[in-house]
């Protein structure tokens, strides 16, 4: 599972742990430490895959112009590329 916190719950371990989740059709919320283990660890920023193959993502934010103009000027940088 994949979730972002703003930053001050994710800054510090203690208080990611003490986060709710809500449980039991909704009349119980439980810390997130009695469901997994908190901890900080060194890899990938996401890993997807799509029928068990590995898959890549690239986002790209094009805020403030039009979908089919930057299409139209990606497809012409990577055939000049």
């Amino acid at each position: 599972m994949n979730v972002r916190y703003m930053r001050d719950f994710r800054a510090d371990l203690g208080t990611l742990g003490r986060v709710l989740v809500p449980a039991s059709g909704g009349q119980r919320q439980i810390p997130v430490s009695q469901l997994a283990s908190v901890k900080v660890v060194s890899g990938p920023s996401m890993i997807r895959d799509e029928d068990g193959l590995l898959t890549g993502y690239v986002y790209v934010d094009i805020a403030g112009r039009d979908q089919n103009s930057y299409i139209e000027e990606a497809t012409r940088f990577l055939r000049e590329k």
